[in-house]
């Protein structure tokens, strides 16, 4: 410590001063000089935290990340909407509330056309070739029809809601608690940015003064991906109005 002090007594006072930013650095980590730093090692385990008998169906792996408290609140949502609807617009003859049992079919026909690609979903019930007869009997295109038209998550905005996807945002955090209890990820992880466009569909039914309204939106989506494996670890949505 006295050679320290000796040194320091032949240092210029600009060198004293480096001297002391250089300590003041060295004992909160930094420094000039160039030192090698130990890379942490990935420790932790990955993959599923559920073991999953080899008898489980496709429902079973779905219901990981829907369950039936996520579908019973659509049950709920829906009839409130449909009620609060023909209420306000008149009664709706043909309608019946709508059950657990159904959601579940009509969230099937909606998820079986990423896979049985169609021009629209009710192409399921058509006699051309997009048609689907192993599905097209567990409901008929009428009751599809009146649930799509009244179908919900969240019903009713609440008056201190100001984010631009409130009707499904809590189905996207049911989806994200149930993405991080199913799975850990590995070390390696990627991130995706897509940017989705509103569905022309939805756009084609819209009327000329509906268009000249609305502003045109696209909806960009976060998405955290394990590399190892490809499961999606976090999703995150956003609303853009151009």
């Amino acid at each position: 410590r006295a050679q320290g002090g000796l040194e320091a007594s032949f240092l210029s006072p600009a060198e004293q001063q480096q001297r002391e930013e250089e300590e003041e650095e060295g004992e909160r980590g930094w420094s000039q000089s160039l030192r090698n730093t130990p890379t942490p090692s990935f420790k932790d385990s990955s993959g599923p935290t559920r073991k999953m008998p080899p008898t489980s169906s496709a429902m079973d792996f779905f219901q990981l990340f829907v369950p039936d408290n996520v579908l019973k609140n659509m049950v709920i949502q829906t009839n409130m909407y449909a009620k609060k609807y023909q209420e306000r617009f008149g009664s709706d003859e043909a309608w019946m509330d709508v059950n657990l049992i159904e959601i579940k079919a009509f969230l099937a026909y909606m998820i079986s056309t990423s896979t049985h690609h169609c021009e629209s979903v009710l192409s399921i019930w058509s006699s051309g070739f997009y048609s689907n007869k192993s599905i097209a009997l567990i409901m008929t295109q009428a009751r599809f029809e009146k649930i799509l038209k009244y179908f919900h998550i969240v019903a009713f905005r609440s008056s201190q809601t100001t984010h631009g996807l409130y009707k499904i945002q809590p189905f996207l955090d049911s989806l994200q608690h149930s993405f991080d209890s199913a799975f850990k990820p590995s070390q390696t992880q990627v991130l995706h940015e897509p940017l989705i466009d509103e569905d022309p569909v939805f756009i084609a039914t819209c009327t000329e003064r509906e268009l000249r309204k609305r502003k045109k939106r696209k909806f960009s989506l976060w998405v955290r991906q394990c590399s190892s494996t490809g499961f999606i670890c976090q999703v995150s949505a956003r609303r853009m109005d151009c």
